[in-house]
């Protein structure tokens, strides 16, 4: 395929200079049709070649235009009070990311994170993201100093983005506030927003 979108790319560009001297072109094929192309003549004859331009704007395979990909570095530490997060999370690429919010509680909303009663799972509320999460598509461990296997997991839902970590064998969702008190740990999460 990349040679045919380089052949059409060439055919395009040449034809784009041939039109600058003249107003259309008469093609005969060897059936004998004739065929007479303008600078709007599409080669499946659906629309203009100038329509067939690659949109700038759109992430392929998603097709909706405006939204970006961006990826951010979650970092976890102790945090000053007992049973509380340190969270930063650190603009990597596309995102602006936001200040350190020490002191997050379990069963409570601080800043811009929210923490279940369980101390298992921290969203990431819409108020600390740019644009209107779409999809997280990855999550990937950066540096672990606490000792403990980890599976990471994170997905969109309305209140933001949701970060559970779980017992890579067992599946049991893990009290982040204990992690942390063995050390601190960071991941990178890749997701899209629709701006």
């Amino acid at each position: 395929m990349p040679a045919q979108i380089g052949y059409f790319d060439t055919l395009k560009s040449v034809a784009g200079k041939v039109f600058t001297y003249l107003a259309s072109i008469t093609l005969t094929g060897t059936d004998g049709k004739i065929i007479t192309c303008t600078e709007n003549t599409s080669l499946d004859e659906a629309g203009a070649m100038s329509s067939k331009a690659p949109k700038s704007d759109v992430i392929k395979g998603d097709g909706t235009a405006g939204r970006s990909l961006r990826q951010m570095l979650f970092a976890f530490q102790d945090g000053t009070a007992a049973a509380t997060l340190k969270c930063t999370a650190v603009a990597s690429w596309n995102d602006a990311g936001s200040a350190t919010q020490d002191n997050i509680a379990k069963g409570a909303t601080t800043g811009i994170y929210s923490l279940n009663a369980a101390g298992n799972t921290l969203t990431l509320l819409n108020t600390g993201i740019v644009g209107d999460l779409v999809a997280v598509l990855a999550v990937a461990m950066y540096n672990n100093g606490t000792g403990t296997a980890m599976y990471l997991n994170a997905n969109s839902d309305v209140t933001g983005m949701v970060i559970y970590i779980k017992n890579p064998l067992t599946g049991v969702a893990l009290d982040m506030t204990t992690l942390v008190d063995a050390g601190s740990f960071a991941f990178y999460i890749v997701y899209i927003t629709s701006s």
